[in-house]
């Protein structure tokens, strides 16, 4: 599935004059013209209402899902299946029981919640479960919400290692054990990782002093997880597209990647739906990367949402209609109204759970 970003404004539905006045104002690409504001292009290139929905009815229709037959998708699953990353555990026991034994590679799982539902304490944990079982993942988290001591602790966790860093923060705090940390740093790969991630905000200070002090076992682990920050939704959009590009260039970088977390793709999303029209095209080409990378490459994607009010149902996933059909696996979380710490999980939409099964769990 090709960029809009590869396709120039000549193959849209538009008028000869009306291109060339595009390309006067720098507007050379389709993914040129989806970004701009259509105020902004009526006023400067003429391009009218009509012509602005018929441009979207065709990028619709463009990246339309390609349609398989049976035998493509028993093929597509037994692949799958026959292969040892088939299922990803979340470090979530109550997520990996409901998902029948955690993240399934090549799909795509929304948790749609209320704040202080754990959502993003579930990222963390699946980024690190995947980063201990030797598999790289990227986590792309908005509003500095990624501690990197939870981090250091989910990943210490899934190794089975929390006395280990334990350990390794007591050293770090009373300075003990300074030459033998000298000694491993020696022979472990992007030692000044504590220095730039606490630089880019990746990493707190405290989880920075304590990395040099740490096991092998764990740093490899924590090398293994690539995480950035995002604030707009041009900001995913690049991401995945740049991913997708090294993915088929086959990069060696890339190359073991099993999982992609996105915290929270609702609300990066919410800033263009509500302002800009063209905002949903952009979020409808995210989600045409999303499906690509996961299908193509056996690649697991763990995205969160937050709630809207509905007024039939009292709460449903943001993001509208046309989101709804691409996650393969939709999980509602809301606070137990009835116990303080509780939660309640709701399968809205599954294609191996029945829908409106539910459990409760404790945040934290």
């Amino acid at each position: 599935m090709a960029s809009c970003n590869s396709h120039s404004v000549e193959q849209l539905p538009l008028s000869s004059q009306t291109v060339s006045s595009l390309r006067k104002i720098r507007v050379y690409s389709v993914h040129d013209f989806l970004l701009a504001d259509s105020a902004w292009l009526n006023a400067n290139a003429g391009v009218t209402t009509e012509e602005y929905r018929a441009v979207l009815l065709f990028v619709q229709k463009f990246h339309a899902p390609r349609v398989q037959n049976g035998v493509e998708v028993w093929l597509q699953r037994q692949a799958a299946e026959r292969s040892g990353d088939a299922v990803l555990p979340t470090l979530t026991p109550w997520l990996d029981d409901l998902l029948g034994g955690g993240l399934r590679c090549g799909q795509i799982l929304e948790l749609a919640g209320e704040p202080y539902t754990g959502k993003s304490l579930i990222c963390v944990r699946a980024v690190a479960a995947a980063s201990a079982h030797g598999h790289q993942s990227l986590y792309l988290f908005s509003n500095n919400n990624l501690s990197g001591a939870r981090l250091c602790e989910s990943v210490s966790r899934a190794l089975g290692l929390l006395d280990e860093l334990s350990r390794a923060e007591a050293e770090a705090v009373d300075g003990e054990g300074s030459c033998c940390s000298q000694e491993k740093t020696e022979i472990i790969p992007n030692t000044d990782m504590a220095k730039s991630g606490a630089e880019e905000g990746m990493l707190d200070s405290g989880a920075a002093s304590i990395l040099p002090h740490l096991p092998d076992v764990i740093h490899m682990a924590l090398c293994r997880i690539h995480t950035s920050s995002i604030s707009r939704a041009i900001d995913v959009l690049t991401a995945l597209r740049d991913l997708y590009k090294m993915l088929r260039s086959d990069n060696a970088s890339v190359r073991n990647l099993r999982l992609v977390a996105i915290d929270s793709f609702g609300i990066v999303c919410a800033t263009v739906l509500g302002t800009f029209q063209h905002g949903r095209a952009m979020m409808m080409e995210c989600a045409s990367f999303m499906k690509a990378i996961a299908q193509r490459y056996n690649i697991s994607f763990l995205i969160t949402n937050y709630l809207v009010n509905d007024g039939h149902t009292g709460k449903k996933p943001a993001l509208g209609v046309s989101w709804k059909s691409v996650p393969h696996v939709r999980l509602m979380l809301q606070r137990d109204s009835k116990s303080a710490g509780r939660a309640v999980a709701t399968v809205l939409s599954s294609n191996r759970s029945p829908c409106k099964q539910f459990v409760k769990y404790d945040v934290g």
